[in-house]
């Protein structure tokens, strides 16, 4: 468990990448062997390869950082947009209700546009980090 965390901090894209194959790779067994019952001898190891290298090659290097970019987009951005209009309004001086106004009229179009924008950036910003 140490070399793994180890590899973790010194490679942070290798390490996923060698977890997913070997996860994508022994789900395949599991599902030729416990499901489809193919027995050892007519087990395709062939698939496996397969699945294993899409696992690491194509489906970690997307999906690890995809997770920080969701959680950053759609837990993060809506509640940033309401707090941006509601505090600059606030500091405007405006009222409550123009602050709910505001929030009534600009708030799903902002969020929207926050996705346009920044959805694609950090998808980069993560990977790139």
């Amino acid at each position: 468990m140490q070399a793994y965390m180890r590899l973790m901090n010194r490679r942070p894209l290798l390490g996923p990448c060698i977890t997913t194959a070997f996860l994508f790779g022994t789900g395949d067994i599991v599902a030729q062997q416990l499901v489809d019952r193919k027995g050892v001898k007519d087990h395709d190891w062939v698939r496996t390869g397969r699945l294993s290298l899409y696992g690491g090659a194509v489906f970690a290097p997307i999906v690890v950082n995809w997770y920080k970019v969701a959680l950053d987009q759609f837990a993060f951005a809506p509640i940033a947009v309401g707090l941006f209009f509601t505090c600059t309004g606030l500091m405007e001086g405006k009222s409550v209700e123009q602050v709910k106004k505001k929030l009534d009229s600009s708030y799903k179009d902002t969020l929207i546009a926050n996705w346009t924008l920044f959805i694609p950036f950090q998808t980069i910003n993560m990977a790139v980090s």
